[in-house]
């Protein structure tokens, strides 16, 4: 398996015109593939055209492991809901210092600082294209978004899923309906006023915020964040007030009825992903394959 983070979002991350580096979201109704394997092998099959496209432009990239733990802003977006999970993580804390390091240690950051600033520039027209033209998508949040059909980046893509431009519209669309829907609950009647009923509870355990983001920003605030047993402390008293006032069935049922709605908006575009993903894995698998021959035959 192989971290997305490695080389394709360092090289985004640097790139003035592109449109962000894509985020791998954990499995549900809006991207699924069929399984972690499936979705790992795509990934690495990606990652290596991206390589060699690459390397074709006179510039280096490493393939580096994964890092498959979803921060907490993932898996509970609306309030901690997992007890033993915050007995562990706290507010997930540790496993943001964990992606830091992995990111500090990065082979691709550290050979990309180092280039110079011209030899940066032409690394971001290798990586996106000259200009973001080509590729366009209107998207649930509103707007449209644009990259360029050139460019590594769009190589890869176009070589692993054949029709670049559905698997760009329809892969910018599936992104947001996550983030859609969260902001539907999150404004949902329903869940403002489980939360009247969780702050009142956080408070008469010692812990005054009257929202779960109040309480995960003063944990893991910069300079101000808490030391470790508190922010564990005030974790669990989040999940555990949120299933004693019923708010962690509240955002379960609320959530679960708001992405049956955008599935069945978005039910087009969703189905379009995943046919174009499944057919792309016989394809991941003869490029992954033929990568470690070419690899054995050097050895």
């Amino acid at each position: 398996m192989w971290r997305t983070i490695s080389a394709l979002a360092v090289l985004l991350a640097i790139s003035a015109c592109s449109d962000g580096a894509t985020v791998r979201e954990p499995p549900d109704s809006f991207t699924q593939t069929k399984t972690q394997t499936e979705r790992d092998m795509l990934d690495r099959a990606e990652q290596l055209l991206l390589r060699d496209c690459m390397r074709k432009h006179g510039f280096k990239v490493w393939m580096t492991p994964p890092d498959n733990t979803m921060p907490q802003s993932l898996q509970f977006p609306y309030v901690l809901t997992d007890i033993d999970w915050a007995k562990k993580h706290g507010y997930g804390g540790d496993l943001q210092e964990r992606a830091a390091a992995l990111a500090e240690a990065d082979p691709n950051k550290r050979y990309f600082q180092g280039l110079s600033k011209q030899a940066r520039a032409a690394a971001r027209t290798a990586l996106n294209g000259p200009a973001p033209v080509g590729l366009e998508a209107k998207v649930p949040l509103g707007g449209t978004m644009r990259r360029s059909d050139r460019g590594c980046v769009s190589e890869a893509e176009r070589l692993l899923y054949g029709d670049l431009r559905t698997w760009y519209r329809v892969t910018k669309v599936t992104e947001q309906l996550r983030p859609l829907r969260a902001g539907k609950v999150l404004e949902d009647a329903g869940y403002k006023a489980g939360l009247a009923e969780w702050s009142a509870c956080m408070r008469g355990r010692g812990h005054d915020y009257g929202r779960p983001a109040a309480a995960r920003g003063a944990m893991l605030g910069g300079a101000d964040r808490h030391d470790r047993a508190e922010e564990i402390r005030t974790a669990v008293a989040e999940a555990t007030c949120a299933r004693d006032t019923g708010l962690t069935n509240t955002v379960r049922r609320l959530d679960a009825r708001y992405e049956r709605d955008l599935v069945a908006r978005y039910r087009s575009d969703i189905k379009a992903k995943r046919d174009l993903e499944l057919a792309a894995l016989p394809r991941a698998a003869a490029i992954i394959a033929e990568r470690d021959i070419r690899k054995e035959g050097k050895e």
